[in-house]
């Protein structure tokens, strides 16, 4: 008697094997996502508090690039590339975003300026350039959502594999 698998029954587990990758890679790409802009809010939350309380330190209320930039904040983040404005750092770039510390444009729906909000731009995957918005504390718009997404020109379903709705201009230039 031979001991061991015949070839259909080997092609047969290659089959499953391969049935049960094709399902779980797109499911495994988009929890890696999420993930991502998870980390994201979190370090754009350090962020704003870090900008609100230098703000506060400099008595002013709106922030212009000549205030300061991230070399001047508490939150210590390490950028791959950044870019200046008057002589401070206003974007850094990570692996996986672009955050700037003066966004422009509105809230979709309202005259609130984002001026003293923070923003990020999806570098790289099927998300690129999809932009974030988070807004803290600060008076929002009409639903008073505090974290808000622009696919940018990104399909539809750009902001909806983030759990967000798109909404807004584009913030982060």
């Amino acid at each position: 008697m031979n001991k061991g698998f015949t070839l259909v029954e080997i092609l047969v587990a290659v089959m499953i094997t391969a049935i049960l990758i094709t399902m779980a890679v797109p499911i495994y790409d988009k929890t890696i996502e999420k993930s991502r802009i998870s980390e994201a809010r979190v370090v754009m939350k350090q962020l704003l508090e870090a900008k609100l309380r230098m703000l506060d330190a400099a008595d002013k209320e709106t922030y212009s690039p000549s205030y300061f930039g991230f070399e001047n904040l508490e939150f210590a983040l390490p950028c791959v590339s950044s870019t200046s404005s008057n002589g401070h750092k206003v974007t850094c770039s990570t692996k996986a975003f672009k955050f700037v510390l003066n966004p422009s444009g509105t809230i979709y729906g309202s005259t609130d300026k984002v001026t003293n909000a923070v923003c990020a731009v999806r570098l790289g995957g099927d998300n690129k350039g999809t932009t974030f918005l988070f807004l803290g504390e600060l008076e929002t718009g009409a639903d008073n959502d505090k974290f808000l997404c622009n696919k940018g020109t990104n399909s539809s379903d750009t902001c909806e594999a983030y759990g967000l709705t798109s909404t807004g201009s584009a913030w982060c230039s």
